[in-house]
């Protein structure tokens, strides 16, 4: 008889309530910082004019940044695919078995392979 793999010593309970207003948290941060990058911005009709030095650093920072954006996009990419699995993954794995049921009680057979 194998563990029930859904089964483990705590429980931790969240609402999607609760992981949305995180979220949205998460969010009014990247929004913020998006208004930080306003303060950047030139009138159109503003005529910037660098030294080669200041050009070359200019370009820097805006590659960096951009670099910065690509792996920030990645990441949120990742962790959009970990939530869903994590917040699906439980009723996959348990096929159907409710929270009041005992897994332990129910035979697996060893020889049928891995479902899980």
């Amino acid at each position: 008889m194998r563990k029930d793999p859904c089964r483990q010593s705590e429980t931790f309970r969240m609402t999607g309530e609760e992981l949305n207003d995180r979220l949205d948290g998460q969010m009014l941060a990247i929004e913020r910082v998006s208004i930080l990058l306003e303060d950047a911005k030139l009138d159109t009709n503003d005529l910037l004019e660098m030294d080669r030095e200041g050009f070359e650093k200019l370009m820097e920072l805006l590659s960096a940044y951009e670099a910065f954006l690509d792996h920030f996009r990645d990441v949120t990419k990742d962790t959009v695919a970990a939530i869903r699995g994590l917040t699906t993954a439980r009723d996959r794995m348990c096929c159907g078995v409710g929270d009041d049921e005992d897994f332990n009680d129910v035979d697996i057979d060893e020889d049928a392979g891995d479902d899980f």
